[in-house]
C-alpha cells in the first residue's frame, strides 16, 4: 500500500513536471539553448565524459542530454524532459528520508511540498543541469540517516556512490559533501555511534566516492583553469 502510495506521488510529481513542456517557462533561455547546441554537439564531435563543460558542470550530464535529443525531435524538449525526470525522481528519495527519520504523515507532506515547490518546478522543466542537486542532496542525506541507524556496509557505501555523483552534478550539489561531514561529526559527539564504526563507514564512504569522482578529479588536475 505504501508503495503504491510513492508510485502515485512520483507520476503525480512527473506529470507536474513533464506536461507541455514548452509551455512553460517561456521564453527558452538562453543557458538552455547552450546546453542544448552542446548535446546537440556529441551527435558529430563525441564527448569526453569526464571533464567541464558549460559553466563548469561536467560533461556526463550533456552527454545523457544528447542521448534524450536522439529520441526527441526537439531538443529544448529532449532536455526538459530530462530535467523533468531528475527532479521527479526527488520526490520518493525525500520520502525515503522523511520516513526513515519521522513517519508517514511527514514523508507524505513533505513530498506532496516538494513536488509542488514552485522553484523545484520551474527548475525540473528547464534543460538545465539545476534540478540533479536536489535530488543528489536528498539521496545522500537518506543514505547518511540510514548509515547511522543501520551501520550496514552498503549504507555506507551509497552515501559514497551519491557524494561521489555530487561533482557530476549542478556545483550546488558539492556542498552535500560539507553537509554530510558536518552531521556524522555531530552524531559522534552525540553519541549516536562509536568512533570505531563510524572509522569504518566514513573508509568506505571515502574509497567510494574517490572512485567514482577520480576520473573527473584527473580532468580537473590536469586542465585547472577549466
Amino acid at each position: 500500500m505504501e508503495l503504491a502510495q510513492v508510485g502515485v506521488l512520483l507520476g503525480f510529481a512527473l506529470l507536474l513536471r513533464v506536461f507541455d513542456p514548452m509551455r512553460f517557462p517561456v521564453p527558452v533561455q538562453t543557458d538552455e539553448v547552450d546546453y542544448v547546441v552542446s548535446g546537440l554537439g556529441v551527435h558529430t564531435n563525441g564527448i569526453n565524459l569526464f571533464a567541464s563543460g558549460y559553466f563548469g558542470v561536467p560533461t556526463l550530464w550533456i552527454a545523457v542530454l544528447s542521448a534524450f535529443e536522439r529520441v526527441f525531435s526537439n531538443p529544448v524538449v529532449a532536455g526538459r524532459v530530462l530535467s523533468a525526470i531528475t527532479g521527479a525522481a526527488a520526490i520518493p528519495l525525500l520520502y525515503g528520508f522523511l520516513r526513515e527519520g519521522f513517519d508517514r504523515r511527514v514523508a507524505t507532506g513533505g513530498a506532496i511540498f516538494l513536488a509542488l515547490s514552485f522553484a523545484h518546478l520551474q527548475y525540473s522543466r528547464m534543460a538545465l543541469p539545476n534540478a540533479t542537486d536536489t535530488t543528489i542532496a536528498v539521496a545522500a542525506w537518506w543514505c547518511c540517516l540510514r548509515a547511522l541507524r543501520t551501520n550496514a556496509r552498503a549504507d555506507w557505501v551509497l552515501l559514497g556512490l551519491a557524494l561521489g555523483l555530487g561533482a557530476f552534478g549542478w556545483i550546488s550539489a558539492r556542498l552535500v559533501l560539507v553537509e554530510v561531514a558536518l552531521t556524522l561529526s555531530w552524531a559522534l559527539i552525540a553519541g549516536r555511534i562509536h568512533a570505531r564504526q563510524l572509522a569504518l563507514g566514513v573508509l568506505l564512504t571515502t574509497v567510494t566516492t574517490t572512485a567514482v569522482v577520480l576520473p573527473l578529479a584527473t580532468w580537473w588536475i590536469g586542465h585547472p583553469t577549466e
